[in-house]
């Protein structure tokens, strides 16, 4: 049952011309969709917007803490230390409409008496992206993961996309069924298609495959790094060697044989190495760590990567963006087919090396992450890539977007 958590943001100046707004807030109740949208939130908040974000309980003190009201609801996504999340894109994505199912008369419910005046959402089937539509608002896409148009979806690039997969068949009946009960006059096709037509973009333009083929209506801005203070602190020790981050994010992370290679391909070498490796493991069953490594269920990443000299990373979209922000090159080894297309862009564009789980050894390892973090080049490019995603805008450029479609709805 959806309920209300108030808090107080603060307020500053806004565009000429744009009116204090209430802005809806709707992403996935998990860590690597909550915390990029943080930094928006603020810069919403700070310019006088009362922003609402839909969300579970584990999320309200961040949500509360970046200046908006949130918005709670019952989740059926998985959840908790133990979660446990397809691995197959097409069971995923009808794993997400099946909370759209679930969350959908939540959501009426609680904005039944206070429409917004704009909904910033993530997934295109989400609930707030097709009640805006129901209630006639305008909806903002946040491309929290890479965006898609008429030139390059990741769907034309699967080998094992399948349209005749159970799960596939599945979500275009029910998303057919959903659209009509929403009396929304369009096929799913239809519907992706307006998607398709632009949005927020939290990563830097030539970080998207066929940049070049997305025109205005897609707003590159960068990572919108907020306050991350509830990650707690986190400081290098301070004896001069070069700081490894190694993580598999919080989804896909029960991976203890990796945690061991690591031990083994890292514990002899002259770094200090950070591995985090979520909740759902016992640090003690991995055995005893090299004196180099620190084992943690987590880590506040961003304090990390800003004195890292490698991060050997999953490839979520955050944590790539993150480590490009503060000019970290990356061992890159994607645990699903979505993380797989960022890793292999990272070495495309020479940021980095990609492995495959299945190709990763300790031999394997170890090699690609001493020729990154030797590499001259790599470097280079990664610092040009820095300046590139720090020039892009962040927050305040995502808050310039949302006042000016509230300004063009006047």
């Amino acid at each position: 049952m959806a309920r209300t958590v108030s808090t107080s943001p603060t307020t500053s100046s806004r565009r000429d011309g744009v009116r204090p707004a209430h802005v809806l807030v709707s992403t996935a109740p998990a860590h690597g969709h909550v915390n990029p949208m943080l930094g928006i939130v603020t810069e919403l908040a700070a310019r006088g917007h009362r922003v609402s974000y839909t969300t579970t309980e584990e999320f309200v003190p961040r949500v509360e803490a970046a200046g908006a009201t949130a918005v709670t609801y019952d989740s059926v996504l998985p959840s908790g230390p133990h979660a446990e999340w397809p691995e197959d894109l097409q069971e995923g994505q009808l794993l997400f409409l099946r909370e759209t199912e679930n969350v959908l008369p939540q959501f009426e419910a609680a904005f039944r008496d206070d429409r917004p005046d704009v909904v910033l959402s993530e997934d295109p089937t989400g609930a707030g992206r097709l009640l805006a539509e129901k209630w006639g608002v305008p909806a903002i896409h946040m491309w929290e993961y890479l965006a898609m148009n008429e030139h390059w979806t990741m769907q034309d690039e699967m080998d094992s996309y399948d349209a005749e997969n159970p799960a596939t068949v599945e979500y275009f009946t029910r998303l057919t069924a959903l659209l009509s009960s929403l009396d929304i006059a369009a096929s799913p096709e239809e519907h992706f298609g307006k998607v398709l037509r632009g949005g927020i973009a939290l990563y830097p333009r030539s970080f998207q495959y066929r940049g070049e083929t997305f025109g205005d209506e897609f707003a590159f801005v960068g990572p919108c790094l907020g306050d991350r203070d509830f990650q707690g602190g986190w400081q290098a020790p301070g004896d001069g060697r070069p700081v490894v981050l190694v993580s598999l994010g919080s989804a896909y992370n029960q991976r203890p044989e990796f945690y061991r290679t690591c031990f083994q391909a890292f514990g002899d070498l002259p770094w200090h190495v950070v591995l985090s490796i979520g909740q759902r493991l016992d640090p003690a069953a991995l055995g005893p760590a090299p004196a180099n490594v620190e084992v943690h269920a987590h880590v506040p990443q961003l304090a990390v990567l800003a004195e890292a000299s490698l991060f050997v990373t999953h490839a979520g979209m955050g944590g790539t963006i993150e480590a490009l922000y503060h000019g970290v090159p990356m061992v890159a080894i994607p645990q699903m087919l979505e993380q797989e297309f960022n890793a292999r862009r990272v070495e495309e564009l020479g940021l980095g090396r990609m492995l495959r789980p299945e190709d990763v050894t300790v031999e394997s390892l170890r090699t690609a992450a001493l020729t990154v973090a030797a590499s001259g080049p790599v470097r280079e490019r990664v610092l040009a890539m820095r300046d590139e995603t720090r020039r892009a805008g962040g927050a305040a450029a995502a808050a310039d977007v949302v006042e000016a479609r509230l300004a063009a709805r006047k």
